[in-house]
């Protein structure tokens, strides 16, 4: 007997010491990850949780055909490989040459590592009912759909599942800080809890990586699978565990976190997820500018006014988007975005820009059109001129002749309209814009850095900036084209050089 401990104290003290002994695992976020119902779900967020601990013993008692992967051969040689050795019934079920325990009751459990994009497709033809990254913002987002989608099983009354674990920070933390922002985004706009469940389904007619949540079902939560209320829908959950969790972590493990420098002790110690997302010195458009005109934002505050400007980008591949934004006055409409392959000539974006009734947009005769003519933008451009359309061909490649409100030079148009927009959002002398909410536009217009250079300042260009964030800032740059006022004096308008450009690049394409 604990005559000392309070009742609940001394079954939790039981319980451990049990699971310690028989290889259970631990009250509090691991059993709950166990026993969570929800078809993927990301674990841990500080260090010393047990993650590991949790994919060994799922991978061996709850799962048929496993695939456990770190980013690398030596750290699964230094975290998973050993805990298996000495937790698993017999070593020799081990294959040393392929990395695979095979066990007499027909269950196997991969071990594997990636290091570059073909590793991927080694897992083409793979069926596994139980998928493990372990350490999960060391992976490319596309690594992980691509594995994650091997996920079936012919076994009747087999679990399915995708349990990820991972603390904050690793090269590719953005998208997964993205996928489960309700739990891990402090400003998102539906924050959820720590086991909480939320079901998302893809939206079919996207070419990139847009999903949709959908309301809960809890008859079929878990399944993963296709069901009469959640067509191709799977649950998700974040559970959080870190150092409380685990009584079996040492007092020196907690000291070594404290000697580390910040960001890494914050994400580490206290799984702070945030902490890391400072501004670069270089970001055009401080983040804190962009959540005030987001707060200041409310649905179609006056609809007497009529359209100031319609912002247009033109998809230039397949995963991008064709993106309208229309503003009135200092107040942008939610975008509008079509995916690339809905939007494959000109014919097809004018009709859509003619259609923005359905959307609740009416465009008065002479309201500015703001385009990117660059590429495949001229073509629309030059249809929606021919049909009455005030057109404002933008070619970020130009030339300026105007300066920042410091006195700063602009390398070229681009700079021009992206430091406008960071004006126009100054707290101090902005001009009080109203921007739309969720985390698509704070990341699209917070993603650009910009540099000082002989002949002005420079913003980053778009391929720079998708291969930095792993997307294109389509819906940024069609905010930036809708503030992009006219004037004959910065060089806009169907006149002079920009209608020279339009009649050289449709000559080219003819």
């Amino acid at each position: 007997m604990l005559p000392y401990l309070k009742p609940h104290e001394r079954e939790r003290l039981v319980k451990l010491l049990r699971a310690k002994r028989k290889w259970e695992l631990l009250p509090g976020p691991q059993t709950e990850a166990a026993q969570s119902p929800a078809f993927e779900i990301l674990y841990g967020g500080e260090a010393g949780g047990g993650k590991t601990e949790l994919i060994a013993w799922l991978a061996k008692n709850e799962h048929h055909r496993a695939l456990v992967l770190r980013r690398s051969f030596p750290e699964l040689e230094r975290t998973l490989i050993p805990r298996m050795l000495e937790k698993y019934p017999d070593p020799r079920l081990y294959n040393l040459a392929n990395h695979v325990w095979r066990f007499p009751e027909g269950k196997r459990i991969e071990l594997g590592y990636l290091d570059s994009d073909k590793d991927v497709f080694n897992y083409q033809g793979a069926e596994i009912d139980g998928f493990f990254p372990d350490e999960l913002t060391q992976f490319p987002r596309d690594w992980y759909l691509y594995l994650f989608s091997r996920i079936r099983t012919t076994r009747a009354g087999q679990r399915m599942r995708a349990l990820a674990t991972t603390n904050p920070g690793g090269e590719h933390e953005a998208w997964v800080k993205e996928r489960w922002g309700p739990w891990l985004d402090d400003s998102h706009q539906r924050p959820a809890k720590s086991g909480e469940i939320r079901w998302y389904r893809r939206v079919e007619s996207s070419a990139d990586y847009a999903e949709e949540e959908v309301a809960a079902d809890h008859d079929s939560v878990g399944c993963g699978c296709d069901n009469d209320r959640h067509s191709h829908a799977w649950s998700r959950t974040f559970i959080r565990a870190g150092i409380k969790d685990n009584p079996f972590v040492g007092r020196d493990y907690v000291r070594n976190l404290d000697m580390l420098p910040e960001p890494y002790r914050s994400q580490l110690k206290r799984g702070d997820w945030n902490i890391g997302n400072k501004d670069s010195e270089w970001q055009v458009i401080p983040t804190e500018w962009i959540r005030l005109a987001q707060q200041r934002w409310k649905e179609r505050p006056r609809p007497d006014v009529p359209m100031s400007q319609l912002g247009i980008d033109v998809a230039r591949g397949g995963k991008d988007f064709t993106v309208k934004v229309p503003r009135y006055e200092t107040w942008f409409a939610e975008p509008i975005k079509h995916p690339g392959t809905e939007t494959p000539d000109g014919m097809v974006i004018a009709a859509q820009v003619a259609a923005l009734g359905e959307f609740g947009h009416v465009i008065p005769d002479g309201t500015p059109v703001a385009i990117d003519i660059i590429g495949v933008g001229a073509s629309p451009a030059d249809i929606l001129t021919q049909n009455g359309f005030n057109v404002v061909p933008i070619d970020a490649r130009l030339g300026s002749d105007k300066k920042t409100k410091g006195g700063l030079r602009f390398g070229n148009k681009r700079a021009e309209l992206w430091w406008s927009l960071r004006e126009a959002l100054d707290p101090a002398t902005g001009s009080g814009y109203a921007l739309p909410p969720g985390p698509e536009v704070l990341g699209d217009l917070a993603a650009p850095r910009w540099k000082p250079t002989p002949l002005g300042v420079r913003v980053e260009e778009k391929d720079e900036i998708k291969k930095r964030i792993g997307r294109s800032p389509d819906v940024g740059d069609t905010i930036v084209y809708a503030n992009a006022m006219p004037s004959s004096a910065s060089g806009f308008g169907v006149v002079g050089a920009y209608a020279e450009i339009l009649a050289q690049m449709k000559a080219q394409q003819e």
